[in-house]
């Protein structure tokens, strides 16, 4: 593979992936002492100026049904939205407080991944981040607004927690609770995702691959952890929502969780290299997903997709030494102290166990 970059200096590697047997090339360039490019390739590899494989049918079939799911959603968001709005229901203090959170986040987002220079040329890209962040809050706000009188109804239980600590009671121990069960659930979708990894790899997948922004400087690798939040919230509301309309649909809480589950699983196994195990992996992984939607609620699911999601994209290494250490280690001890401050507060000032029984 050859840079466009101009370089004085070109050196390759070869070995093996870590911990698999797979062939691994590494080319760098360098141009005055700076280096200008750096590639891994692996057999699996596709030169970047080559034109891309067509998708399988498959793939082109799961294209398609999520870009139906999408438009769905949207469409009834939007018009249940408007109905609720209309008739004065919905709880629009906490539609605002979750969309000013997200615009907050996104803004900060901008601030941390963005190359700024203290000049005119920065208004356009202000005005575009600005634009960009009020849309996808927008997103967020029509799917709160249109989702929570419903699932109030329905799923009363699943909001008790969220309503509290929309009222700032951060240190309410069903919050603790559903912080706690959450941070569990995302390590338990991680084991999947590694077990999974494990098995595709002993038959000639890739190995995967970590964010490199955790490896670009403390800002970057900050952007990226901050980025995980409104992913994680609008994700949960589009579980919600999808599941709300199929038990719409099926007259059925479980009935529409199966189903749930079966679109899912479809559309990420389609067009699969490893049908079976990707299939085992999905349902597992989305039957967790219901039964947290339907026995704890909102808090537990966004932080277990939120933990899931950070966790599968940092670089861990217990070297200290390494020059990226300190921005992986943060987002750990960031999980950790979210367990830990969900603990404590789910025993609501119990102790934990009782002195005078060892007496």
């Amino acid at each position: 593979m050859t840079s466009l970059a101009s370089s004085d200096v070109r050196t390759a590697w070869t070995g093996k992936w870590p911990g698999t047997g797979q062939p691994l090339r590494i080319e760098a360039a360098a141009f005055h002492g700076k280096p200008v490019f750096f590639s891994l390739i692996g057999p699996w590899t596709v030169p970047h100026r080559m034109r891309p494989d067509q998708p399988k049918p498959g793939q082109q079939a799961g294209n398609l049904l999520l870009l139906a799911i999408v438009i769905l959603v949207a469409s009834s968001a939007a018009w249940l939205a408007r109905r609720n709005y209309i008739q004065g229901r919905g709880d629009r203090r906490g539609a605002f407080r979750l969309a000013t959170v997200v615009f907050t986040m996104l803004m900060i987002l901008w601030l941390c991944q963005g190359h700024l220079v203290p000049s005119l040329d920065l208004f356009l890209p202000l005005v575009l981040a600005i634009s960009t962040a009020l849309l996808y809050t927008g997103l967020i706000w029509l799917l709160y607004l249109s989702l929570e009188p419903y699932v109030r109804r329905h799923w009363p239980q699943t909001l008790i927690s969220w309503s509290r600590l929309l009222m700032g009671q951060v240190r309410d121990p069903l919050v603790g609770r559903d912080l706690l069960l959450g941070v569990v659930l995302g390590v338990f979708w991680l084991l999947i995702f590694q077990v999974r990894l494990w098995l595709t790899m002993r038959m000639g997948a890739p190995p995967g691959l970590y964010s490199t922004e955790y490896l670009s400087g403390a800002r970057l690798a900050l952007g990226s952890w901050l980025g995980n939040i409104p992913g994680s919230i609008q994700g949960t509301l589009l579980f919600f929502f999808l599941l709300f309309l199929l038990r719409v649909l099926l007259r059925g809480e479980w009935l529409a969780g199966i189903a749930f589950v079966a679109i899912w699983t479809t559309l990420k196994t389609l067009g699969s290299g490893h049908p079976l195990i990707d299939a085992t992996m999905w349902t597992l992984l989305y039957a967790a997903a219901v039964i947290m939607v339907f026995r704890i609620g909102f808090i537990a699911l966004a932080t277990a997709i939120y933990c899931a999601d950070l966790l599968l994209n940092v670089p861990l290494t217990l070297d200290f030494s390494l020059w990226y250490a300190s921005n992986t280690l943060f987002p750990l001890l960031s999980i950790v102290a979210l367990a830990g401050w969900g603990f404590y507060n789910a025993l609501g000032g119990q102790k934990l166990w009782n002195a005078d029984a060892f007496q």
